[in-house]
């Protein structure tokens, strides 16, 4: 992984507020199209704690989240930025990350 959208931050980002694109019958033309959505959280909605499932289940991926590369994966803090609406300033929310090294016990 590299660039500006493998970071932690922007991994998160795009899980929380997700671009989908789906197949659905238009109910004008009764026609199946291909339709765009997203899911938009407000910031005052975000939950204080968000618990992340890293996956970590093989020392392959508990490798990935270690900073053995060239830039940092994790940081001490993670801004989602929230796009507004009409009219509406951009928001964000920063979340402080801890790690609880009892999960990685099993590994390595």
């Amino acid at each position: 992984m590299g660039g500006p959208d493998s970071d932690f931050a922007s991994v998160l980002q795009a899980s929380v507020f997700r671009q989908m694109s789906h197949k659905a019958t238009c109910s004008n033309c009764k026609l199946v199209r291909m339709f765009d959505s997203s899911r938009f959280v407000a910031p005052p909605d975000l939950p204080p704690i968000l618990a992340v499932n890293a996956n970590v289940h093989s020392d392959e991926i508990f490798e990935y989240w270690l900073d053995t590369r060239k830039q940092r994966f994790l940081m001490p803090s993670v801004d989602l930025h929230v796009e507004a609406g009409e009219g509406e300033e951009p928001s964000f929310v920063t979340y402080n990350l801890r790690v609880s090294r009892l999960l990685f016990d099993g590994l390595s």
